[in-house]
């Protein structure tokens, strides 16, 4: 697939990306942010200038595989499909581009899938293609309010109005360092969930008894989110009294919890030498 251009913005990088970049292909627009700006706030900066009837995001990190972009738009160009965003499974890569695991390990939903969303957000924003129509009609932005679920909120909107398709095949990588979510990063992800939906409970008329179930499990994963926070910044006994409270709601819990006597890097290097989930 030739028929794209390519939208490079650089975000105040201190290398010479600008000439890098030069060398590549007549199709790259390249365009600097005149301040430093939230991963967010980018993007947004970015959409002005994408003239393309569709969208997709890559960051310098991640990687494509060659026919994201055909078998995507296989379905979105289909009227008979009735699609208007696409999204892939993904591998997740190390700094060396090494295999580390595959985030999937079944068939995802596709169709309105905003009530699968509410209750637990799992759509990779570098395996996704979406119609720039939705996202126009959704507020043509990123909101700058949060750092690390912007995304989150956009494609959230677009599923409570549109059509999605999932392609059963990895086409994406995402490359994960080492030290990429920091602790402080890390409580914020849930944070930022909860001001979301409170968001959504005002702008969706009988929101919380529509999206009831959906809404306790969340509630549920926040609950384990924040005890892993603890757990990230050494207060341990806190960690274990939030996670007390859901400890018999889904069976991993346990086995955290138990973990928990130790520091949460002993507990992270153990699941990912077994490669056993995201936990």
């Amino acid at each position: 697939f030739i028929d794209f251009e390519i939208v490079f913005i650089d975000n105040c990088s201190k290398d010479n990306t600008k000439d890098i970049i030069s060398h590549y292909d007549s199709r790259l627009k390249y365009y600097r942010t005149p301040k430093f700006m939230t991963l967010g706030e980018a993007r947004t900066f970015g959409l002005v200038y994408c003239t393309s009837e569709f969208l997709a995001f890559l960051d310098t990190d991640d990687i494509w595989e060659p026919t994201l972009l055909e078998e995507s738009l296989s379905i979105l160009e289909n009227r008979l499909n009735k699609v208007d965003m696409t999204y892939s499974n993904i591998d997740f890569i190390d700094e060396q581009s090494k295999y580390n695991k595959t985030l999937f390990k079944k068939k995802m939903p596709s169709g309105r899938i905003f009530r699968e969303l509410i209750k637990g957000y799992f759509i990779t924003i570098a395996s996704v293609v979406v119609k720039r129509e939705c996202v126009k009609e959704v507020g043509d932005r990123f909101n700058a309010e949060y750092q690390l679920i912007a995304d989150l909120e956009l494609f959230t909107d677009i599923s409570y109005r549109y059509n999605i398709s999932y392609i059963d095949k990895v086409l994406a990588s995402v490359r994960k360092h080492e030290n990429s979510l920091t602790n402080n990063k890390f409580v914020r992800f849930p944070l930022e969930t909860q001001i979301y939906i409170n968001h959504l409970k005002n702008r969706i008329d009988n929101f919380e008894s529509i999206y009831s179930k959906e809404l306790d499990y969340l509630k549920i994963t926040l609950t384990y989110q924040f005890a892993l926070s603890y757990w990230m910044n050494g207060n341990n006994k806190k960690a274990k009294m939030k996670l007390k409270k859901i400890l018999f709601s889904r069976k991993k819990y346990i086995i955290v919890y138990v973990f928990m006597t130790f520091s949460y890097e002993f507990f992270a290097k153990t699941m990912n030498f077994f490669k056993l989930g995201n936990y």
